[in-house]
């Protein structure tokens, strides 16, 4: 029983990692729908990444023009949070994690917004089928993921991260894909938390709908 279930788990992870996008460089455009203190905003996103190396991201408003960037590398991260009154952070991806309160890897964030994912380790992983989803629960130092996966196309229908020792959750939704170029994306995601810290704490929802993708080679 034991052999058989470290072979289950060692082929679901090649079988993953074989559907995992291969890129270069990936461009969108998106609407972000933002439920804040009981009041909605509409936000429009530009996002570019370079595979492995470089996330940037744009937000602005038709109203209000420009509302901030963010660049996020492998070790570090900027956020631009207010143009007129220059308000920034700046710092490493640990300093980040600290504040939102999830150990999030660069890698793990690019997997996310892909619908893929985060974390192919499957050594302590347990592995069922579950209302016609493929669902994989990975027990981490500090919390838990639970991926729910299409079993055909190995991609997320939702994913929900627990810290341990404490009621708080993060939980993507993914209600549609589409191919671009070849590779299977969202093109809907939806945030949600019940988190009591300084990013979450008035964020009461989150939905962004990709309104335009392409992948290059440069």
């Amino acid at each position: 029983i034991l052999v058989s279930c470290k072979s289950t788990t060692k082929n679901t992870a090649v079988e993953i990692e074989a559907e995992s996008i291969d890129f270069d460089f990936y461009s969108s455009r998106s609407k972000i729908k933002i439920n804040k203190k009981g009041m909605d905003y509409s936000v429009l996103m530009n996002l570019r990444i370079q595979n492995n190396e470089l996330i940037w991201i744009n937000l602005s408003n038709t109203v209000v023009g420009k509302l901030g960037k963010c660049k996020v590398t492998p070790d570090s991260v900027f956020v631009l949070r207010d143009y007129q009154e220059n308000e920034y952070y700046e710092g490493s991806i640990s300093a980040l994690n600290s504040r939102i309160g999830y150990d999030l890897s660069y890698k793990m964030l690019q997997n996310i917004l892909f619908g893929e994912m985060p974390l192919l380790k499957m050594d302590s992983s347990t592995i069922k089928k579950e209302n016609g989803e493929l669902v994989i629960v990975q027990k981490e130092p500090l919390f838990t993921l639970e991926n729910r996966l299409d079993p055909k196309t190995k991609k997320l229908n939702s994913l929900k991260l627990f810290q341990h020792g404490k009621q708080e959750y993060l939980e993507l939704v993914y209600s549609a894909y589409e191919i671009v170029d070849g590779r299977l994306i969202p093109k809907e995601l939806e945030l949600k938390s019940n988190a009591k810290n300084d990013f979450f704490n008035d964020l009461k929802e989150m939905k962004i709908k990709y309104l335009s993708n392409k992948f290059t080679s440069d």
